[in-house]
Formats: structure tokens, C-alpha cells, sequence
């Protein structure tokens, strides 16, 4: 169960009791004592958590209207002091070379998370370039079924690529602001591209180039195992895979120093088989290594293969955090342990953080003992 305290509720002690009861009788008593302090942490977490919910998966599994089964996904994951992209996308298609959208949807569901959930920022769809599994650019990339590159060292765009594609983004991006939903806008295009293969990078670099041109106030976002010096000017988040940490502190420390956020996958800290605390001491982690923020892609809804019935899989390539309807009467999102405990955690941060502004306003005013 989760117990809800208001923000202005009283700091104090507070007792109750709760009960389960079948019929007319209480099974199981349980006391309960609660403390609420005379401070409150940030309603909007102050480190950048981005959880992934895959709605293809959970509309084939949850009944009634489809925007209350998302929004309903949408309050449970920023409750849980995360975020996570809108169920729904811009339509888009290229005809003759014109441009047709429709991102009317699109924009109600970033509206709703900023208004009722205080969202204040958000991942915008430009393109995605899949790869067959060894994560190179594809020489052979495209978009709306329009190639994308004009030659082989993916540094030259397709001319009929470039103007429809312009035409998308800018159009997108005068609708996000008009909408106001315009927020700190990030940009990923590419699943971690192996860095070490100079087409690739060049592909990255002339599409970044090209987002940025478009629209100067876009984030570029890239997932890899380390930062590359190529890509510094145009990268402004790397989200990196915590075993290459040690090995790739030259590079992180690089990035830094070019004014890059550096964030990690936290994929790998979810599995139901580990201990549950490695959950909850992730985000005291990402403190300590001053970590911008943490990416999880699979880690919330992952239903389909060894984990379609995650009920009973137990283990799996991913860790689901929450866990689907098991009957047709029944709505998720049902949270799992450790999706609470990640919960505790990313409080346990701001509690770290505000211990720190306090020590600091202390020392600024002559107080450091």
C-alpha cells in the first residue's frame, strides 16, 4: 500500500492501523506510526530519472479507454520521482516531398504531464536509425522511407532528405513551444553506437549538426560506454554504462569539462534476483560519483519474452519494476518491492542534497563548524 501525506499536513507524530478484511471480519491487524518532519523534499526530483514504459505491451494487456490506462501509468511513474516519454507520438508522413502531421495527441499528453504532473522535461521524437545488431550507422539509414546519407562516410545528407525532414522538426518544434511544452527538449536518434567506427561517428556528428541547425535549443543525447572526443562540441548528455566507469573516467571528466551531463543505465540494478537494497542505494551512488542522472530502457515494463509473465519468470535479461494485470478485472500498473524502494532512494538523494545546501549556506555564513 502506499500512504500519501499532504504537503500541508502538520509535522508531528501520527498512529493508526490497518486492516485487511474479508466480509465483516478483520484478518490481520497492523499498527501504524508515522513521522512527518518539519521540512519537505523537491515535488519534482533534481537529478534527471527517465524511466521507460512500453505501451504497446500494457494496452494489450489493460481494459477501458486507452488515454485513462496511460495516464494512469503516467501519475504511478511520476509518483515514483521519475519520467517517462508519452504513450502516444506525432504522426507524420512525406508525400511528394510534403509534409503531413498530425502531433495534436502528442501535444495533449505532454500538456497533462506538465499541468498535473509537473514535467519539465522531455525526450522529442526526431528519427530513429535501428541497426542490425552490430551498432553501426547504416549506411543505408533512412527516414519515412527516404534515405538519409549521400555517401558511404555518412558525412553528406540525401538532398531529398534534408528539406522534408527540416520541414518535420521545425514544424514540431513551433508546436511544442506555441504549447508551451517545450522543455529542455532532448534528442536521441541512434541505440549505443560502437564509437570506434569513424562512419558512424560521422553519421552523428552530420545529424546532430543538422538537429542543432534546425533548432539551437535541442539537447543531443548519446548512450555509449564512454564519451568519444569527436563528438564533445555537438553531445550535451552522455548516458553511459556504469562497467566502463572506471576505465572511462578520462573521457567523463572530458565531457564534463565541455559542459556535458553525464547520466548512466540503471538497467542492470533492477533484476528481481539481487538484493533489494542495490536498488535503493542506487541513487546514494549516483550522489557520490556527482552522476547528472540515470536511464532505464528496460527496467519498468519489459513484458514480452523470458519475462512475458514476469509473475513467474523470476528472473530475467531486465528488471521490471512494475508488474502487469493478471486478469481483466484487474489494472496496473501493480508496483513491484523494488520499484517502492527506487522510490526511497531517489528521496534518499534529495536528503543528501538538501544536507549539502545546509552545510554550505553555513560555511558561506561563517558557521562551518
Amino acid at each position: 500500500f502506499t500512504l500519501r501525506v499532504p504537503e500541508d499536513q502538520p509535522p508531528g507524530d501520527y498512529a493508526g492501523e490497518l486492516a485487511l478484511i474479508a466480509g465483516d471480519e478483520p484478518l490481520v491487524t497492523v499498527p501504524l506510526r508515522l513521522h512527518v518532519y518539519d521540512f519537505a523534499v523537491p515535488a519534482r526530483p533534481s537529478l534527471n530519472v527517465r524511466s521507460n514504459v512500453r505501451f504497446s505491451l500494457v494496452l494489450e494487456r489493460e481494459t477501458g479507454d486507452a488515454d485513462e490506462v496511460m495516464a494512469r501509468y503516467y501519475e504511478n511513474v511520476f509518483a515514483h520521482r521519475s519520467r517517462c516519454a508519452p504513450g502516444v507520438q506525432p504522426r507524420v508522413r512525406v508525400r511528394d516531398g510534403r509534409v503531413e502531421l498530425d502531433a495534436a495527441e502528442y501535444l495533449e499528453h505532454l500538456t497533462f504531464m506538465r499541468d498535473e504532473l509537473g514535467a519539465t522535461q522531455f525526450d522529442i521524437p526526431s528519427l530513429w536509425i535501428g541497426h542490425a545488431g552490430d551498432h553501426l550507422m547504416p549506411r543505408d539509414a533512412h527516414w519515412q522511407g527516404i534515405p538519409i546519407f549521400a555517401n558511404d562516410a555518412l558525412t553528406e545528407l540525401n538532398p531529398e532528405f534534408e528539406p522534408p525532414f527540416r520541414e518535420y522538426m521545425g514544424r514540431l518544434v513551433v508546436a511544442l513551444r506555441d504549447a508551451g511544452v517545450f522543455l529542455e527538449p532532448s534528442v536521441r536518434f541512434i541505440d549505443e553506437p560502437r564509437l570506434d567506427d569513424e562512419p558512424t561517428r560521422n553519421g552523428i556528428q552530420t545529424l546532430s549538426a543538422l538537429l542543432l541547425d534546425i533548432e539551437p535549443e535541442l539537447q543531443i543525447a548519446n548512450t555509449v560506454s564512454a564519451p568519444h572526443p569527436d563528438l564533445l562540441d555537438l553531445t550535451h548528455q552522455w548516458v553511459l554504462h556504469t562497467d566502463a566507469w572506471d576505465r572511462s573516467l578520462p573521457q567523463i571528466e572530458a565531457a564534463r569539462a565541455a559542459g556535458s551531463a553525464i547520466l548512466v543505465y540503471n538497467n542492470a540494478v533492477n533484476f528481481p534476483e539481487h538484493h533489494p537494497i542495490r536498488v535503493r542505494l542506487w541513487p546514494w551512488l549516483l550522489r557520490k560519483y556527482a552522476v547528472d542522472g540515470t536511464y532505464s530502457w528496460w527496467g519498468t515494463v519489459c513484458w514480452r519474452g523470458e519475462v512475458e509473465d514476469p509473475w513467474t519468470a523470476g528472473v530475467g535479461s531486465s528488471g521490471v519494476l512494475m508488474y502487469p494485470p493478471r486478469t481483466s478485472e484487474e489494472h496496473g500498473p501493480i508496483d513491484s518491492v523494488r520499484w517502492e524502494l527506487f522510490r526511497e532512494g531517489l528521496e534518499d538523494y534529495e536528503y543528501l542534497a538538501l544536507a549539502d545546501d545546509l552545510a554550505q549556506r553555513l560555511e558561506d555564513a561563517g558557521n562551518a563548524d
